[in-house]
This record gives structure tokens, C-alpha cells and sequence, in this order.
């Protein structure tokens, strides 16, 4: 044989040998960021990890593992909404510290409800940012409000009519204990061109203020706004961190609190809603982080007829990607 045809042979073996061990190792592409964290030894978070800059450009191979385990979770999907245990469920992982990601049934909206809490806690601290005093603003509750109720034995309020609050106090209220009365009084004194700034700044969908039942987001959606709380790429990087070491405190353990080990740290936030079809939702998304592995994104989004129901789906999708995550070999 010629040289040529020699090169030409070992070329196209290399090729072939190439795509096979790209077809057994890795089976869809997922993009990676290059990113450049905060390397500061003086100042010490636990909740946050400051992204200073990055660039979206490096193409990296999706690990099986991650291919396997969206396989499971689609399949613990559908096993549950044979058994009426859900209508449909939407689930939202990232790692966030420059990992892989999945998402699952993204064509599926939802009305967040309660999740609307997190933004309006982020608009208060993103205007504290030039005007600290407002977290320390005086609130009466003076005269008693029509606050919606909630359907998951959580009390409607644990404020007293007649008792005074600084803003700081009822978003911690508002955030920990879902109460709707803090929410109703924060509405009252938030600058309301700050509220939508961070929609627009974040280029999320405004929400629908005449019809509050109204689906119009996906998990994946939602979930930006806890990836920007970790990587303090719109609030300061103290006040995102207070942010998340509110949220770590929710008294709602139903659901993704529920599928991790007792010693792991979640901030996160739940909604409930139930819209004019009687259709009910649940949905719980934060940040998990794990003892060992880094901290990661969850979101899960369901509807179904029953509350406990759809929590223990949420519970059992949360056990299932913890569980992966923290398996000896490190995660993905």
C-alpha cells in the first residue's frame, strides 16, 4: 500500500475510534461555562459562591450518569401520574458550581404563587443596596387583612393585628413561614418600579396581577432566580447571602427538605395554588447543599388533586437526584 493510502486508513480508524468511545462515554452534548469565581480569603460565605465573570462557550460531553439518571426521574414521573398521584410534574437540576444540568418536560407552565415571594425579596434588598435604611422601615399592622389561605395546615399568618415590624422582619416572616399578611403589608411599601425592575433586569415574565391564577412559567424559568442569589451576579454579594440564609430556615419540609439527609442545608422556597378547574399545584425549588458534593438547583413544578400527594413526588424526585449526587464517586 502507499504512504497515502497507509495515512488515509489511520485517519479514518482514528475517526471511528473516536465517535465509538464518544458514543460509549457520553451520549448528549451539555454546555459548560468557564467561569471565574471570587478568590477572596478575607470574606467567608456559606450560602453563596460569587460569579465575577464567565464565558459560555466550551462544549463538554454529558456523563451517562446524567442521561441515566433524567431516564429515572422521567420514568418516577410517569409512574406517578399512572397512579394519580400527579396530573404532571416539570424538574429543573443544575450544578452550580460549573456542572451538568437536566431539565424535564420544560414545555410545561405554571402559576408560582408563593414563589412570587423570592422576587419581591430581592427587590427590597436590591433597593436597600442605595438605601439600607428601608430594610429597618417600621410596618404597623393596623387594621386586619383578607390574606389568602393555605391549603397545606400552614397558619395564614403568625402576625399580630396592632403590632409593629421592620420590612427585615416581615420578609424573614414572609420567606420562613410563606405568611401571607407579611406579604400583603410588604406590597404596601415596596417602590413598585423596583418590583418590576427585576423582572425586566432578569428578562423574566412579568406576573399576572389581575389573574393570580394564571400559569405562565416553567421550572427552569424560576430556577434563574436562585442561580443569581448563588452567584451574586445582581445583588451584592451580602445581601444574597442573607437572602438564601432566610430561605434556609422555610418551615416547609414536605417536599424537597424531605428527600435529603437530615444534615443537609436546603434554602428554598414552595407554592401552592389551585386554579378555577380545581386543579391543584405544588411546586418547591431552591438550593441544596450537599456535605460532600457541590451545591445544585432543584426545581419541581407539579399539578394534581392532591397536596400530600404531589409532596411526596417531589419528596421522591428529590431523593432520587440526591442520592445520585452523593454517591461515593463524587457525583457528576
Amino acid at each position: 500500500l502507499s504512504l497515502k493510502c497507509i495515512l488515509a486508513s489511520a485517519i479514518f480508524a482514528s475517526l471511528l475510534l473516536g465517535i465509538a468511545l464518544g458514543f460509549w462515554l457520553d451520549t448528549e452534548p451539555y454546555r459548560a461555562i468557564d467561569e471565574r469565581r471570587m478568590n477572596d480569603d478575607s470574606v467567608v460565605y456559606s450560602f453563596i459562591n460569587p460569579l465575577l465573570d464567565y464565558e459560555q462557550n466550551i462544549q463538554t460531553p454529558l456523563r451517562s450518569e446524567m442521561k441515566s439518571l433524567e431516564n429515572s426521574i422521567d420514568d418516577l414521573i410517569q409512574d406517578a401520574i399512572a397512579d394519580e398521584r400527579i396530573i404532571n410534574a416539570s424538574v429543573y437540576y443544575r450544578d452550580l458550581n460549573n456542572g451538568p444540568w437536566l431539565s424535564l418536560h420544560d414545555d410545561l407552565v405554571y402559576t408560582p404563587a408563593s414563589l412570587l415571594k423570592v422576587p419581591l425579596m430581592m427587590s427590597f434588598f436590591k433597593q436597600a443596596e442605595t438605601n439600607p435604611a428601608i430594610l429597618q422601615q417600621s410596618v404597623t399592622y393596623s387594621s386586619e387583612l383578607d390574606a389568602p389561605k393555605h391549603d397545606l395546615g400552614h397558619a395564614t399568618s403568625t402576625i399580630t393585628l396592632g403590632s409593629t415590624y421592620t420590612v427585615l422582619e416581615l420578609i424573614e416572616l414572609m420567606m420562613v413561614y410563606s405568611d401571607n399578611v407579611a406579604t400583603l403589608l410588604l406590597l404596601d411599601v415596596i417602590d413598585p418600579e423596583t418590583k418590576e425592575k427585576v423582572y425586566r433586569d432578569l428578562a423574566l415574565p412579568f406576573p399576572d396581577l389581575i389573574n393570580h391564577n394564571k400559569s405562565y412559567i416553567t421550572a427552569r424559568e424560576y430556577s434563574s432566580f436562585f442561580r443569581i442569589l448563588y452567584n451574586s451576579t445582581y445583588l451584592s454579594p451580602e445581601y444574597s447571602e442573607q437572602a438564601l440564609e432566610i430561605l434556609s430556615k422555610s418551615e416547609f419540609a414536605l417536599g424537597i427538605e424531605a428527600g435529603v439527609s437530615p444534615r443537609t442545608t436546603v434554602s428554598h422556597k414552595f407554592g401552592v395554588s389551585t386554579n378555577t378547574e380545581r386543579i391543584k399545584q405544588l411546586h418547591d425549588c431552591g438550593i441544596v447543599y450537599p456535605e460532600q458534593a457541590s451545591p445544585y438547583s432543584l426545581c419541581i413544578m407539579t399539578a394534581g388533586e392532591d397536596f400530600y400527594k404531589m409532596a411526596s413526588v417531589i419528596r421522591d424526585v428529590t431523593m432520587l437526584i440526591d442520592g445520585t449526587v452523593n454517591k461515593e464517586w463524587g457525583g457528576f
